[in-house]
């Protein structure tokens, strides 16, 4: 783990790994480590084989932070609600090459419990990450801008893969957004990604 913390400090990164009582083997929360990781405003480093148990909402992402490196983040509990909620109004926030695990046997299917869901946000970019056992789609973006979801795998999100929906208003209030709404809503670029299992991928909106 000294090893691991040094590289990512090096290179001007993070890893929940480097805060004491951090372990990375999916069976405790571990959720305090991974906000306090995010919230240094550094790429956050996940390295393979370390599982990340969260209950959810893992939010506070700074605009143009990355998440990276083939670890796995775990959802645990009985709370329903997303893996990483993105703040509204968030610009340029990567994910590359993470797993997202929903364990959806702790769920009824159409729980809402997403990868990452998020509200008026512009240019996520999610790139080589596999999102699988999500009672949720995978990736849940309503009324934002320029997704960027290119090589993802998505195995048995009982919704869809990727969900994509514009609203007259924000859904969770039934009022006007607090924040902006991206100027021109859609352009999203969805490309080389695969979804298996049973449900048939599709995009709404």
């Amino acid at each position: 783990i000294q090893a691991v913390n040094n590289l990512v400090w090096r290179y001007g990164a993070v890893s929940p790994l480097r805060y004491p009582g951090c372990v990375g083997d999916g069976t405790a929360d571990e959720s305090t480590y991974l906000t306090q990781a995010i919230a240094t405003g550094r790429n956050v480093y996940l390295p393979r084989g370390y599982t990340f148990g969260t209950t959810g909402n893992i939010t506070g992402f700074v605009n143009g932070q990355k998440i990276f490196g083939g670890g796995c983040v775990k959802k645990l509990g009985t709370v329903q609600q997303p893996i990483f909620l993105l703040p509204d109004e968030s610009d340029r926030v990567q994910f590359d090459g993470i797993e997202f695990d929903g364990n959806a046997a702790l769920f009824s299917p159409a729980n809402p419990i997403s990868g990452i869901n998020g509200y008026i946000t512009k240019s996520l970019k999610v790139t080589n990450c596999y999102f699988h056992d999500l009672p949720d789609a995978g990736i849940k973006l309503i009324d934002g801008a320029r997704l960027d979801a290119k090589g993802n795998i998505f195995m048995n999100c009982q919704e869809n893969g990727i969900e994509l929906h514009n609203y007259p208003e924000d859904p969770r209030t039934a009022a006007p957004y607090v924040g902006t709404r991206p100027v021109v809503e859609g352009n999203h670029t969805v490309i080389g990604n695969h979804r298996s299992e049973e449900h048939t991928s599709e995009l709404q909106s």
